[in-house]
């Protein structure tokens, strides 16, 4: 397998601004009447590998690319092996592909200011005294932050809890939770329904 590039084009501080690639094998033909002078080499396109992103500048059969089939990808010839790229990776600096990582402040601002207002009402004590056992009262508090702090986005409970402060707050739940669907209760309603239900009724009513 080889990696066959074209018109790839690098800006003045090299990084790459165009240029597709497509990988290929080689094959040795026989001539069929036997005159092995008339033998050669066919090169056929296995798949095409997309936008060029970055070639390692030590051996260009490495790359990334911006395949078609399999997204922003990683794919060296000579193992023939593709590594799924995650945005945050150094070698897409300067490329429109790197995601900085900006949710370490505004993930914890968020919970942080979040949670010191919750503090300040009843229904923190309220919540408190509903679910007693440690875990489980910690994984009502993430899925509280979650709903009320995802704005709107399609993000899960538990890949929120790993971009936010949460994670490092609430050991215990992070290393637990995996989706949403996994925790129950999993919403604010149905945190409320079970205070009215327990314990915690006296303490609304109140």
């Amino acid at each position: 397998m080889r990696i066959r590039y074209r018109n790839v084009k690098q800006d003045s501080n090299g990084v790459i601004i165009s240029g597709s690639a497509t990988l290929v094998e080689n094959k040795y033909l026989r001539n069929a009447s036997g005159d092995r002078h008339k033998n050669h080499t066919q090169q056929t396109v296995v798949e095409r590998l997309g936008k060029v992103v970055w070639v390692d500048e030590n051996d260009n059969q490495r790359g990334i690319f911006d395949t078609p089939s399999r997204g922003l990808q990683f794919y060296d010839a000579k193992r023939d092996e593709f590594i799924p790229v995650d945005p945050t990776d150094d070698r897409l600096s300067g490329t429109p592909y790197q995601q900085e990582t900006a949710w370490i402040h505004v993930n914890f601002g968020n919970a942080f200011l979040f949670f010191n207002e919750m503090k300040k009402t009843p229904f923190m004590n309220v919540i408190r005294s509903t679910f007693t056992e440690p875990v489980r009262y910690e994984k009502v508090l993430a899925h509280l932050a979650h709903d009320c702090l995802k704005n709107g986005s399609s993000i899960k409970c538990g890949e929120f809890l790993v971009s936010s402060s949460n994670t490092s707050a609430r050991v215990s739940v992070s290393l637990e939770i995996t989706d949403a669907s996994s925790i129950h209760p999993c919403n604010p309603t149905e945190i409320l329904l079970a205070i009215l239900g327990g314990s915690g009724s006296s303490g609304i009513s109140k």
